[in-house]
This record gives structure tokens, C-alpha cells and sequence, in this order.
């Protein structure tokens, strides 16, 4: 979610690679251990996942505040653009 748009110098060092870490430590049987690279891969693509959530859910309570404060429409419009852009 958060980084579907990154490019990867933008993305942080520990999802630099992740995507082909993860599939490089895949077992390569059915009941074999994963390879050593899976965790700290796994670990980052779940840390950016859970952090994306968070993001969105601060914009949502930010954005019903601030429809809260300002009630004309072209404020309102304005804060709907700038909200939209932050998840770019």
C-alpha cells in the first residue's frame, strides 16, 4: 500500500530487495525451512503493510477534523486534494 507508487531509491533500506530476497529464501520443498533472508524480508514488507494502515487511518481523522473546522467549499475541496496527494 504504501509504497506501490516508490521508486526504489525512495523506498527504505529494508525494502530495498525484499520482493526477491523473500522469493530467493523460499524452501524449496514443501516442509523445508525457509533460507535465512526470509525473516528480515517478511519482517519489512509486514512492518511497511501494518505502517501504511496506520497512515490511512490518520488521514481519514485528519481529514473528518478538518471538514469539522472549515466549512466553506472551496476550503473543503482544497483539503480533500491535499489529503489525496499525501498518499502519493
Amino acid at each position: 500500500m504504501c509504497c506501490m507508487n516508490a521508486t526504489p531509491e525512495s523506498l527504505p533500506l529494508p525494502l530495498q530487495g525484499a520482493p526477491g530476497k523473500l522469493a530467493a529464501a523460499a524452501p524449496a520443498e514443501e516442509g523445508d525451512a525457509p533460507g535465512a533472508a526470509a525473516g528480515p524480508a517478511a519482517l519489512a514488507f509486514n512492518n511497511a503493510d501494518v505502517s501504511s494502515g496506520y497512515v490511512s487511518k490518520l488521514r481519514e481523522q485528519l481529514e473528518g477534523l478538518a471538514m469539522q473546522l472549515f466549512m466553506a467549499a472551496n476550503d473543503r475541496d482544497r483539503i480533500k486534494m491535499v489529503g489525496s496527494k499525501g498518499g502519493s
